[in-house]
């Protein structure tokens, strides 16, 4: 049997996407992947295929134009969306064929990807809320305000309280507002029109015409939610048609930020979390890999579902004390296999990420006492992630003509050394 080739499409530098092409490699799949010009996949030897989706500006004309060429060339079994900006290029590209599921690009997005009139509910956060509402799934309370010019006469009501940008991920566009001065200084952020110098040097650093949308574009909503104190939690799926394949759940134990993606977590399972992810996976006949963030109030009530991640996270990749991994399980679903037996995670494990925990803190101590999730056997991943990807050509262009320091004693991010691999 030809094994079945994967697509991932990806626009951002986020190592997490080659952590998954390795894991994809390993259930079975080829993988094939659309990546920016230097994203670390490039150097991957599991990757049969790589188009670039940009050089020097992205842009979701070119996203496109390399997805309908690879789908055309390798006519892969699925694509995998990556990141949002990925997501929203694959939900645009099969609503342009109208529904026409005799093309060969809309049946295999529509395989990819799900049932079409769940699109929107899965990119959106907005829409998500309203879902899970009407569908009795526990969320906390939330205000959609479409026109954020009328940000300013809204009620500041019960602090802290968490304001988001609908659209953004990776904790982008997120604040916990405690105080009022705090509330004042976020809404006049959201609500004042930015200026063409400070739009002219975001375009310059991104490479990109993107902040101009801030101008030109429609104001994307802004929700306003309850918060709800407790412990974050999530939940990484690979699903097929509706249902869940497989899954495991984490307590997160620190992240970037206060409201980044984690980088320790306790990784598990979770009944409470697991039932709410398969009921939202069915009944939005949601394919491909996906992630919900949860809250775990203290009074040990039902989970409140914060967020969906309609995209791979960053632990899609893990397989704890020789169970399958997610890949696996997707890989058994696409090609018809009998599928096999998965050797659940007995006790949940302390996991560190990598290189996220290693960037959080260089000298956390749980890089030593956790299981760290470093890819030995990939060595080019370690050096390459040893720092973070540069977040534009401003930034990459100094750190190219930074000098390594040489002097005695002097370790660098670059040179920082990574604890030994331990026996388990």
């Amino acid at each position: 049997m030809t094994a079945p080739t994967a697509l991932l499409v990806t626009t951002v530098h986020w190592p997490a996407t080659s952590r998954l092409a390795i894991a994809l490699a390993k259930a079975g799949f080829k993988v094939a992947a659309i990546t920016p010009a230097q994203h670390t996949i490039v150097h991957l030897a599991v990757v049969s295929r790589h188009y670039v989706c940009h050089r020097y500006g992205q842009t979701q004309r070119r996203l496109s134009r390399a997805v309908t060429r690879a789908i055309e060339e390798i006519a892969p079994a699925i694509v995998i969306p990556c990141d949002d900006a990925a997501v929203l290029c694959l939900h645009r590209l099969h609503a342009a064929t109208n529904g026409n599921d005799t093309s060969r690009l809309a049946a295999i997005l529509r395989y990819s990807l799900g049932e079409p009139s769940s699109y929107p509910i899965t990119a959106q956060k907005g829409d998500f809320i309203r879902f899970a509402n009407a569908a009795d799934i526990a969320v906390p309370a939330t205000d959609i305000i479409g026109d954020p010019a009328t940000l300013r006469r809204y009620p500041v009501g019960t602090l802290p309280r968490v304001i988001k940008i609908d659209g953004m991920s990776g904790g982008a566009g997120v604040w916990i507002v405690r105080t009022a001065e705090a509330w004042n200084d976020t809404i006049h952020f959201l609500t004042a029109r930015k200026s063409w110098f400070w739009l002219a040097k975001r375009v310059i650093r991104s490479g990109t015409l993107l902040p101009l949308r801030s101008r030109f574009g429609a104001p994307a909503p802004i929700l306003m939610q309850e918060y709800i104190a407790g412990e974050l939690a999530n939940c990484t799926v690979a699903a097929f048609r509706g249902e869940m394949l497989a899954c495991h759940s984490a307590r997160v134990v620190h992240t970037f930020g206060e409201t980044g993606p984690s980088t320790v977590s306790w990784i598990g399972h979770h009944r409470g979390i697991e039932e709410v992810a398969a009921r939202i996976v069915r009944a939005l006949g949601f394919s491909g890999f996906c992630g919900f963030d949860f809250i775990l109030r203290k009074d040990d009530a039902q989970p409140l579902v914060i967020e969906m991640n309609p995209r791979p996270t960053q632990t899609c990749h893990l397989a704890l004390d020789g169970s399958l991994s997610l890949a696996d399980a997707l890989f058994d679903a696409v090609t018809g296999a009998p599928r096999r037996e998965r050797r659940e995670i007995a006790t949940e494990r302390l996991v560190a990420l990598f290189p996220q925990e290693f960037w959080r803190d260089p000298k956390s101590p749980h890089l030593c006492e956790a299981y760290h999730d470093v890819p030995w056997e990939v060595p080019y991943l370690i050096t390459a992630y040893r720092q973070p990807p540069p977040m534009d050509w401003v930034e990459g262009l100094k750190r190219w003509m930074a000098p390594i320091s040489r002097t005695r004693g002097a370790v660098g991010p670059l040179m920082m050394p990574l604890p030994e691999p331990r026996q388990e």
